[in-house]
């Protein structure tokens, strides 16, 4: 995708907890730790919501990489998300623009809200 730095309004490297070993010391992580932390976790605004969509329409082109592009959700939403993902009679959840969706196993189409009962 052609995206330029004129494209981005911000973007910020978010700070990661280090998964230490347990006789690691923590202030001096080994090269074994960076490496298991994996690709830093990036975030970015935009400036057109166009190409927000456009990028995050593009996000299942990551598939089977190490990398990929998530909605920032709230915390609500995130839970949401997860519960969902976890139901049995849930074939796949996604979020778009902050709405939680899912596809149930009998081919239903659903937006959730938190706290509604999938059943």
């Amino acid at each position: 995708m052609d995206v330029t730095t004129e494209d981005i309004d911000a973007a910020h490297i978010l700070p990661s907890r280090p998964q230490l070993s347990d006789n690691a010391d923590a202030s001096q992580p080994s090269s074994q730790d960076l490496q298991q932390r994996g690709p830093p976790v990036i975030i970015v605004r935009f400036w057109e919501r166009d190409l927000r969509d456009h990028v995050l329409r593009n996000r299942r082109r990551l598939k089977k990489t190490r990398f990929a592009i998530i909605e920032d959700l709230t915390a609500l939403n995130a839970k949401t998300l997860t519960r969902v993902s976890k139901d049995p009679n849930v074939a796949t959840a996604w979020t778009w623009s902050g709405k939680v969706h899912a596809i149930t196993k009998s081919g239903d189409k659903l937006t959730v809200r938190p706290f509604q009962s999938l059943h």
